[in-house]
């Protein structure tokens, strides 16, 4: 038990035994708000505080007292509306601490007038209906300064209030078993107000601990009103005990607010997350992302609502969600791994909703009928986006329900995109765009789906590589640009038209040619697996495959079909063991077209598919 004078054990178990305990009460007399004025007290001269039960508020209601010295008390009561302000001094309350009615008030500061640093000890302390316990701390965290101490009990029962910044201690005898110490029916609020002159509050945090390994809390309480937790801007509030139970209550959590549970935890059936991030002093512009961090948390139940574009919320410890519902409107960030499963009702709400997986995070999302782009409607407003930076993968695992068209930007930094659908056998880039940026790697691979790029662009830009490894689909308003220094690679690929161009190299991958397409990259590797050529392809391109040497993969034309090539320098070369197979009977020149080619493959057309390879040198021109 915490007590900073070592006898006022012996001295309080005197007093009972004596039956000395008696009622002090404040009257106000001496016109000040200082509990040193005797004439303050009833009885007069405050009478011997060790052995007092002390009222502030019952026989003057909304009084406004200040402590203004060390006092060891055996209870206190707070009623009426009445205030006490422990200043820079320590309050000892050997029993229960009780506030009631609206209004009445406890402020705790910081203690600096003597040598320990508690500014509040008591046995309980209980916060009623209306009533309300404000920490307020000048000095950081890491400071440890311990403004209330309970040995017992912390019950905020429905309607009271723990708001403030500052370090709440709960601490006993050594427990034998896990015992709960903190009950909430009430509402629990990390808060601090800015400084005059500003909008935006500082850095704070309210941090709830134990030195006791059995302690725990209930922080939605046990009875049939849950409580409350709210963090408000730029605050912090630091959950250092185990948990008593699942949490189904409510989490407000506000502009660049962080929610930390420092072990595993669970949210239920009853539970609401509400999260409004909009910058502070705007009415609808984003501001700092709101955090959930700390030890890993499942989700079985319960609602998180991100309802408005400017809100974002980030995952900021491991999280695997079973049940419930998602509601998202703006961001969901993840930065952390997280698996988001079948049971889960996980709603993008329009054309804002996004998601963004931070680097070399894992993100598992197995809800059948998931719709990516929130249903984004093209020509609108759809400033949603996918973002997936460096190292980090999302996999989408998607059922009959889910809507394939995806009409929004995705942004691959690095990233890895997985979308896998038992039941569809394609999805569709329509209206929409990928971008690979970043100086790295991105890849889209073959998880058992197509991609097919209808209307979409595909940007590849600062240097980067982006590896669509997906069976794709480039259809006629596809729009492809390879920026100078990057680099697309695509696995398999049916092109049906579109426009390429740009700087970088285009890898076309194994390639079929369904209709008219042309390709007006710098570098546009040949090399890259076959091409089946059953309609026009015309290449534009200053080279034809990355390396120094010729082109050395087969490309198959079937009748009716023309290559066309033109290089910078007028020339290029198809390597022996390269090949060009011609299915049809018409002339050379009739199939190929444009600069000269050097090689050393046979160039011969045949009614039945002519095989030209290399076993002797030859030069064509056409």
């Amino acid at each position: 038990m915490r007590f900073l004078a070592g006898f006022a054990v012996v001295l309080a178990w005197t007093a009972v035994a004596s039956g000395q305990i008696v009622d002090v009460s404040w009257v106000g007399g001496a016109g000040t708000e200082f509990w040193s004025d005797d004439a303050n007290w009833s009885p007069a001269g405050g009478a011997d505080f060790l052995n007092a039960r002390v009222h502030v508020g019952n026989r003057v209601p909304d009084a406004v007292t200040v402590v203004d010295n060390q006092y060891t008390l055996w209870a206190l009561n707070i009623t009426n509306g009445a205030e006490i302000h422990t200043d820079i001094w320590n309050l000892q309350v050997w029993n229960e601490t009780t506030l009631s009615d609206a209004g009445s008030a406890m402020f705790v500061s910081d203690y600096f007038a003597g040598g320990s640093a508690d500014s509040l000890v008591t046995d309980t302390l209980t916060v009623n209906d209306g009533a309300a316990v404000y920490i307020e701390s000048d000095v950081p965290a890491d400071w440890n300064f311990v403004h209330i101490w309970v040995n017992d009990l912390l019950d905020v029962n429905a309607g009271g209030t723990l708001q403030g910044f500052g370090r709440v201690v709960l601490d006993s005898r050594p427990l034998a078993e896990p015992t709960t110490m903190l009950d909430n029916n009430g509402l629990i609020r990390a808060y601090k107000a800015p400084e005059p002159g500003h909008s935006v509050p500082e850095p704070g945090s309210l941090i709830i601990t134990s030195t006791d390994p059995d302690a725990r809390v209930d922080l939605d309480g046990p009875g049939a009103v849950f409580g409350r937790l709210q963090v408000n801007a730029n605050q912090v509030l630091d959950i250092q005990v185990p948990l008593a139970d699942a949490f189904g209550g409510t989490i407000d959590l506000h502009t660049g607010a962080r929610f930390r549970v420092e072990d595993p935890w669970e949210l239920n059936g009853d539970a609401v997350v509400n999260v409004n991030t909009r910058e502070i002093g705007t009415s609808s512009t984003p501001g700092d992302a709101a955090t959930i961090t700390g030890a890993a948390w499942t989700m079985t139940g319960g609602t998180i609502n991100v309802d408005d574009r400017w809100d974002s919320l980030q995952f900021g410890s491991r999280c695997t969600a079973t049940g419930g519902t998602i509601n998202n409107s703006g961001a969901l960030i993840f930065n952390a791994q997280v698996a988001i499963q079948e049971g889960v009702d996980f709603n993008m709400n329009g054309s804002a909703a996004s998601l963004v997986v931070k680097p070399d995070k894992t993100v598992t999302i197995n809800t059948p009928d998931f719709d990516l782009d929130g249903g984004a409607i093209p020509g609108f407003d759809n400033s949603a986006a996918t973002t997936i930076e460096a190292g980090g993968i999302l996999n989408l695992n998607l059922g009959a329900g889910a809507d394939m068209q995806f009409n929004h930007t995705i942004n691959l930094n690095g990233g890895e995109l997985n979308v896998a659908n038992s039941e569809q056998s394609h999805w569709t880039l329509a209206f929409g765009a990928i971008n690979a940026a970043g100086g790295a790697t991105s890849r889209i691979n073959d998880a058992g789906v197509a991609a097919k790029i209808f209307s979409g662009r595909v940007h590849v830009t600062e240097d980067s590589t982006l590896f669509i490894h997906a069976p794709s689909e480039f259809d006629a308003l596809a729009n492809v640009v390879v920026d100078a220094g990057s680099t697309l690679d695509v696995g398999q690929a049916t092109y049906s038209g579109g426009a390429y161009s740009g700087g970088g190299t285009f890898g076309k991958g194994s390639a079929t040619i369904a209709a008219p397409t042309t390709w007006n990259v710098a570098c546009v590797d040949l090399d890259d697996g076959p091409t089946t050529i059953n309609a026009d392809l015309t290449i534009n391109a200053d080279r034809l495959e990355e390396g120094t040497d010729g082109v050395d993969a087969t490309h198959s034309i079937n009748k009716d079909a023309r290559l066309t090539v033109n290089v910078t320098d007028g020339q290029w070369t198809l390597d022996d063991g390269g090949a060009i197979l011609y299915n049809g009977d018409s002339a050379l020149h009739a199939y190929l077209a444009g600069s000269e080619c050097s090689s050393t493959a046979f160039l011969e057309t045949s009614a039945t598919a002519a095989s030209t390879r290399g076993s002797r040198s030859a030069r064509r021109a056409w």
